[in-house]
């Protein structure tokens, strides 16, 4: 299906969520939405759920019911009078009618959904509406007509700067060249796709690049006041010892005082003794007292000493962390990358051994081969791979050392958790060599009947 990627967030659905990161919300959260609002009889929240629903049972190929929940909602929208919901649900249902062949109603539903569509309302989705047309005229192998509404769709995407769309346009412009057997132009749009995905992931990387250092700043700032407060605390402390200290031998002077006078009254004859063990005593308490302010000096610089060595702690674990989720994403892109460019490189492969042989389609196709062949990217996918799971090869080894390269890059893959469609366009094989791929796979790691391929790997 063309455009299951009408919008990024299209029901609260994330470009994460389409790859599997993050489950969707399950049916029993949709259906329980769906009977609060019909308690509180509101309209739109009921039309809005029911369109949600309809798209949850098309995901999973339950098209009458998907048909049946997206038409409760258009009846909701067109009672009242909401072109916005009317054009949004129509939509849906043409999608549906796409995934089931019938182009032709397809085509209807979303040229209706085109009518509704004011100017200016909606880009997003009225470049998504023309995209699903030109699909509709492509499958049915109108590509005149499928170019014009492509071209809307990309015209509508530069007006608006918005790169997402701008390289789903190009994609279908590439496939529609594709169709009509012009492999350079389509070659070109489809680079342009590839060029617009990359700069729309390097703006998201730099926003994500900026947000962690916002958060480096917030808490850095929040590190020195907290150590700022600890120094304050400290200094009271050192005050209110100090002055213990003062009174103490302050209460200690006058006691020997009175005493020593005492002594002096009765007894003249041991004045110069006694003199002498004061003067003894008060000689052991300055340097019990020098003694004591070196250990509490002492002990100040190791504290410092050790809030210096947290402090730098702390930084080393939030920049190591900053390099891993750089890495990480590195690494999905990169995965992204060659599974899109391996899909593109066999489509367009499939579509030349279908057509007359020449020369030029003859070159075309050991070019397509070479770059699926090519290891670079492997390379590129491996070292990128070894920064964000460092141990993994080594713990893969010691469980069989006797893995061949294209078992080893099997396991990689599936310790990112990809689908098995991604994995076996990323190895350039087909889903029941991937199959024969994994059993072999299996036998060379010992799993038992009822372990899983997959979860043993993620969790290796």
């Amino acid at each position: 299906m063309a455009r299951k990627n009408k919008s990024p967030h299209r029901y609260g659905i994330s470009l994460r969520q389409r790859y599997g990161f993050i489950a969707v919300s399950p049916l029993s959260h949709l259906k329980e939405t769906l009977s609060i609002y019909e308690s509180l009889d509101d309209k739109s929240g009921i039309a809005d759920v029911c369109g949600r629903l309809g798209h949850y049972y098309e995901k999973r190929e339950n098209y009458d019911r998907a048909k049946n929940y997206q038409k409760k909602a258009l009846g909701i929208y067109q009672a009242s009078g909401d072109s916005s919901g009317i054009a949004a649900i129509l939509e849906n249902i043409g999608s549906i009618y796409e995934d089931e062949g019938e182009y032709g109603k397809a085509l209807t539903y979303f040229e209706d959904a085109l009518a509704h569509l004011k100017a200016g309302q909606n880009f997003y989705r009225l470049a998504n509406v023309y995209n699903n047309i030109g699909d509709a005229f492509r499958k049915q192998g109108v590509y005149d007509s499928a170019m014009v509404y492509s071209r809307k769709a990309l015209e509508v995407a530069r007006q608006n700067e918005n790169l997402y769309l701008e390289k789903s346009a190009f994609r279908d412009v590439g496939k529609t060249y594709v169709a009509m057997e012009k492999y350079d132009s389509a070659y070109a749009y489809t680079e342009a796709a590839y060029l617009a995905y990359d700069d729309l992931f390097g703006r998201e990387v730099a926003k994500q690049i900026a947000k962690s250092r916002v958060v480096y700043e917030t808490e850095k700032k929040e590190a020195q006041l907290k150590l700022k407060n600890s120094e304050i605390a400290f200094l009271e402390k050192e005050k209110a010892l100090s002055e213990s200290l003062q009174y103490t031998f302050g209460g200690a002077f006058l006691i020997l005082l009175g005493v020593g006078l005492w002594v002096f009254r009765l007894q003249r004859q041991k004045m110069r003794n006694n003199k002498l063990i004061f003067k003894q005593r008060e000689d052991i308490y300055k340097a019990e007292d020098a003694l004591q302010k070196q250990r509490l000096k002492n002990a100040s610089l190791k504290e410092a000493k050790l809030r210096t060595e947290l402090e730098n702690k702390k930084l080393r674990e939030i920049y190591l962390n900053d390099q891993l989720e750089l890495r990480s994403n590195e690494l999905t892109s990169q995965t992204l990358k060659i599974i899109r460019k391996n899909k593109l490189l066999d489509e367009l492969r499939k579509k030349i051994d279908a057509g007359s042989g020449n020369k030029n389609k003859r070159e075309l196709q050991k070019t397509i081969n070479s770059h699926i062949r090519t290891d670079k990217n492997w390379e590129s996918f491996q070292e990128l791979f070894e920064k964000v799971h460092e141990d993994f090869y080594r713990r893969l080894m010691a469980r069989a050392p006797d893995l061949s390269p294209a078992e080893i890059r099997l396991c990689c893959l599936l310790k990112l958790n990809l689908p098995s469609k991604d994995i076996a366009a990323m190895l350039s094989i087909s889903p029941d060599s991937l199959r024969v791929s994994r059993y072999r796979l299996r036998k060379k790691l010992q799993l038992e009947g009822k372990q899983k391929l997959s979860k043993y790997v993620i969790e290796l």
